[in-house]
C-alpha cells in the first residue's frame, strides 16, 4: 500500500506540475451568462482536465476594476468557494472594488440554470445538466471518498487543477500583473487553496479561510473526510506546506464546528512566511469568510511589499509570566494585546458548547486576561488554571483594527 501511495504521489506531482508549466489555458467568454447587475464581470467556460474520457467545461465569473488596462495592469485573485457555494459575483466585487481582477471558479461543476439569474444564492438557480457532446462537467463534491480512484474521477484533483488553470488564465491577460496574483478559498475552498499552494508556487500569496492542513488530526468532523482510504496519504495539505515560501494568512474561527485550531496552528508553524489570525465570534459561512478586514489588508500589503500586521516573533520569560517580542508594521498607530485561554485540554464533543445535533463542537469556554504592551514587547501573567492559550494582537491602522495571533500554546500542566 505504501509503495502504491508513493507512485500515486509522484503521478500527482507530474500531472499538476505539467499544468503549472503550461503558458496558455483554454477558455471562452459566454456573454449570455454574464451576471446581471455586475457590469464589470463576465461569464466564462474554462477547459479543464479530462473526466470520463472527455475534457471538462468549468464555469467561472471573472471581474475587472474599471481602470485595468495594458498600461495599468492590476493584481489578480483566484477565488475558491466552499461547500454548497457557487461562483458568487458579490465576492468578486469585494476584490474588484479594491483594484483586483478576480476569477471565481465553480469547483463543483454548477452553472446558471438560465441566463439572467439575479439570486446567486438560491441553489435552484444552478444546474449540472450539460448538453454538449464534446465535453463533460467536472465531478461534484465527493467528501474525499474517491481518493483510491484514478485522479480523473476525483473531485479534489479537478478542484486543485482548476485553481492552477485559473492562475494561468489571469497570467495570460495583459491587464493583470502576472507577478501579483493571490489565492483565497473559504471552507472547502480553503482546503483546495491549502493543497494548491504546495503545487503552484507562482502565487504571490494565499489566504485560506477556516481550513488548513493537518485535517486528519482535526477535532471537528473534517477529520473523517481526511481519514478515508488514500485521502490522508495523497491529499493532506501538510505533506507539502514546509516547501511553501509565499506569505500565507491562516485565518480561522476559534470555535469552528468544521475545523479546529490545532490544525491551523500546526499549518502556520509549517509555512516559512505564515501569519496566524484566530478570531473569536467569527462564525462560519461564505459571507462571514470574505468580509474579514484582515484579508484585504494582508493582500494589499503583500502586493505593495509592506508588512501587514504586528506578529509575535519570540517568546521569553517563564511558563506563566511570559513575554513576546513583536514585529510591528511601520504604519501601525498602536498595537494592543490580550491573552485568550482555556482551562483544560482542547476537545470537541456532541455535548459541546454549541449543542449542534449533527456534529461535535468545542467543549471549552474561552477566558481572557489583559496584556501590557511596552514598545515591541508584550507582557502577560497567565492564571494558574490556564491550560492552553494564545496571544491576540490588534494592529490599529487609521482607526481600523486587524487581528493576528501567536501560536496556540499549551502550558506545562498535567493532562
Amino acid at each position: 500500500m505504501n509503495h502504491d501511495n508513493d507512485k500515486r504521489k509522484i503521478e500527482l506531482v507530474i500531472l499538476l506540475s505539467g499544468l503549472k508549466q503550461k503558458k496558455d489555458a483554454v477558455f471562452e467568454y459566454c456573454s449570455d451568462y454574464d451576471p446581471a447587475g455586475y457590469p464589470n464581470m463576465k461569464a466564462m467556460w474554462i477547459i479543464g482536465e479530462e473526466h470520463m474520457g472527455k475534457p471538462t467545461k468549468v464555469f467561472a465569473y471573472i471581474g475587472f476594476p474599471e481602470n485595468a488596462s495594458k498600461d495599468n495592469p492590476v493584481p489578480g485573485m483566484v477565488l475558491q468557494h466552499g461547500g454548497g457555494g457557487r461562483t458568487f459575483p458579490s465576492w468578486i466585487k469585494e476584490w474588484t472594488d479594491r483594484g483586483y481582477a478576480a476569477i471565481a471558479i465553480a469547483n463543483t461543476g454548477y452553472y446558471p440554470v438560465k441566463p439572467g439569474i439575479t439570486d446567486f444564492y438560491n441553489p435552484e438557480n444552478w444546474t449540472r445538466e450539460l448538453r454538449d457532446d464534446d465535453y463533460v462537467l467536472p465531478p461534484d463534491f465527493d467528501n474525499m471518498t474517491t481518493s483510491m480512484e484514478s485522479f480523473d474521477k476525483q473531485w479534489m484533483y479537478h478542484a486543485v487543477s482548476q485553481t492552477i488553470i485559473a492562475n494561468t488564465i489571469l497570467r495570460q491577460l495583459e491587464f493583470v500583473d502576472k507577478d501579483k496574483i493571490g489565492l483565497t478559498g473559504i471552507s472547502w475552498g480553503s482546503v483546495i487553496a491549502s493543497i494548491a499552494i504546495g503545487y503552484d508556487d507562482r502565487f504571490l500569496f494565499a489566504i485560506p479561510v477556516y481550513g488548513s492542513g493537518y485535517l486528519y488530526e482535526s477535532l471537528a468532523w473534517i477529520k473523517d473526510n481526511f481519514n478515508y482510504p488514500g485521502t490522508k496519504e495523497i491529499w493532506e495539505p501538510s505533506h507539502r506546506l514546509n516547501s511553501v515560501k509565499m506569505p500565507v494568512l491562516w485565518l480561522c474561527w476559534t470555535d469552528d464546528s468544521c475545523f479546529s485550531i490545532n490544525s491551523n496552528d500546526k499549518s502556520f508553524a509549517d509555512t516559512k512566511n505564515g501569519i496566524l489570525s484566530m478570531k473569536q465570534d467569527m462564525q462560519h459561512g461564505h459571507i462571514e469568510g470574505w468580509i474579514a478586514p484582515e484579508i484585504y489588508r494582508f493582500a494589499d500589503c503583500i502586493v505593495k511589499g509592506t508588512k501587514p500586521f504586528a506578529t509575535c516573533i519570540e517568546k521569553i520569560g517563564t511558563e506563566r509570566n511570559v513575554s513576546f517580542y513583536m514585529d510591528i508594521p511601520e504604519d501601525a498607530d498602536e498595537v494592543t494585546a490580550k491573552a485568550y485561554y482555556i482551562k483544560e485540554k482542547l476537545s470537541y464533543s456532541r455535548n459541546g458548547r454549541y449543542k449542534l445535533e449533527w456534529c461535535d463542537t468545542i467543549d471549552q469556554e474561552w477566558f481572557t486576561v489583559d496584556c501590557s504592551v511596552e514598545g515591541d514587547v508584550i507582557h502577560v501573567k497567565l492564571p494558574e488554571d490556564a491550560h492552553s492559550y494564545y496571544i491576540e494582537l490588534t494592529t490599529h491602522v487609521c482607526g481600523n483594527p486587524y487581528i493576528t495571533t501567536s501560536r496556540f500554546l499549551t502550558l506545562d500542566v498535567k493532562s
